[in-house]
């Protein structure tokens, strides 16, 4: 059995869709207003002070705390039917399609939440290690669940969910930092290219 690891923002798509699926959610006017009033956070991820966790969990929480859990999941698979599919690129489609006639096992790998991406996985038959939000009480609290699927942590959700010894190769995709640990992996990696 063969391994084929894909990373999905900006390798699978063409822009970041933690960020578009934000927007998507809450409108312009308010994703604007908050990118302004989330600048300085952006700015120290952009410098290094700023953790991609931790981004991910203030921008989260700043935009989704508090919101009940039904009425996210469904804008989230709104957004996966309506939006998601004009981001997904076409040589990355055809780059999966070659992996499954193949039989590789084919998982994508990523830092975006499942709530967006897990019907779109399952309509092409894939399998997904992503991150998931934390909730209570039937409500969201902005932070993650489980270990942040971005950098070592992708690592660590690859070898939590998956185990390796069965795989007699390994392919990983990605396009940014965030995917060396998991290229360490992988017998064969391609970074932005298919």
């Amino acid at each position: 059995m063969q391994l084929a690891l894909f990373d999905f923002d900006g390798t699978i798509t063409r822009k970041d869709s933690w960020m578009d699926f934000l927007r998507f959610a809450v409108g312009p006017f308010k994703f604007i207003l908050g990118a302004v009033l989330l600048s300085p956070v952006m700015t120290g991820y952009a410098l290094g002070l700023i953790s991609n966790t931790r981004l991910k969990e203030i921008g989260t929480k700043f935009f989704l705390n508090k919101w009940d859990f039904s009425k996210y999941r469904q804008i989230a698979f709104n957004y996966s039917r309506s939006r998601l599919p004009q981001l997904i690129r076409e040589k990355a489609l055809e780059k999966i399609s070659w992996h499954k006639s193949r039989g590789h096992h084919v998982v994508v790998v990523t830092a975006s939440f499942q709530d967006w991406l897990l019907d779109w996985c399952n309509k092409h038959q894939l399998d997904l290690i992503s991150n998931v939000l934390e909730t209570k009480n039937g409500y969201l609290t902005g932070r993650l669940k489980n270990e942040n699927c971005h950098g070592a942590g992708k690592v660590k959700c690859i070898t939590q969910q998956l185990d390796l010894s069965k795989y007699s190769y390994i392919y990983a995709y990605g396009d940014s930092s965030g995917d060396r640990a998991m290229f360490e992996l992988a017998h064969e990696n391609f970074y932005r290219i298919f």
